[in-house]
């Protein structure tokens, strides 16, 4: 947790630093973009496409679009970047709040059992061991992030890909597909499964 905490101090400077180069690569897009609206308006009252016969005039608007697309390309990564680090936390949180979770729900049961004794205890033990992989938590969630797996849920934990490209939800947590984590074989979700079997 020590660990998990350190790194979740440094987040924040990592976040604003992202944010920071972010607005300055949108604030020089958005200078190209200006220069290319006002080199295209030159261009055509000039009537310059009349006289430009080697085109050097529209190569130069050219490589203006070029130059936007290269800093909306360095956006886009730069987003990825923010938003991978941010789920990386999360991911470590999951897991650090399932983890404590289950020694919380040993302790309680041994606890149950010691007070208490007898074959039915061992009952609500065994019971309790089978929901173990499978606990949620009632965590505040962006209403804005997307929802995966059959559960309609946002992602957390370790989750499965479908391995058909045209499936519409892409994504499914191993428990609720009843799967083990260390599945690598090739894996179709219950619907894409279903939708073969009809072709």
């Amino acid at each position: 947790m020590d660990d998990f905490m350190k790194r979740l101090e440094n987040l924040p400077a990592e976040l604003q630093q992202n944010l920071t180069l972010m607005r300055e690569i949108d604030s020089r897009a958005q200078q190209v973009i200006s220069d290319i609206g006002k080199q295209t308006d030159k261009y055509f009252k000039s009537k310059a496409y009349l006289t430009d016969k080697n085109k050097k005039k529209i190569n130069r608007i050219q490589s203006k679009f070029d130059e936007a697309k290269a800093y909306s390309d360095d956006k886009v990564q730069l987003a990825v970047q923010t938003y991978a680090l941010v789920d990386e936390q999360i991911k470590k949180l999951d897991a650090y709040l399932a983890q404590s979770r289950d020694k919380f729900d040993d302790t309680a049961i041994d606890a149950t059992i010691h007070i208490q004794g007898g074959s039915q205890n061992k009952k609500l033990q065994t019971a309790n061991n089978k929901g173990h992989s499978d606990k949620t938590f009632d965590i505040p969630v962006d209403p804005n992030e997307p929802k995966y797996c059959l559960c309609q849920q946002v992602s957390y934990g370790d989750m499965i890909c479908c391995d058909n490209p045209d499936c519409s939800i892409e994504w499914f947590h191993f428990g609720c597909v009843k799967l083990p984590t260390d599945s690598k074989k090739k894996w179709f979700c219950p619907t894409c499964k279903k939708t073969n079997k009809k072709n």
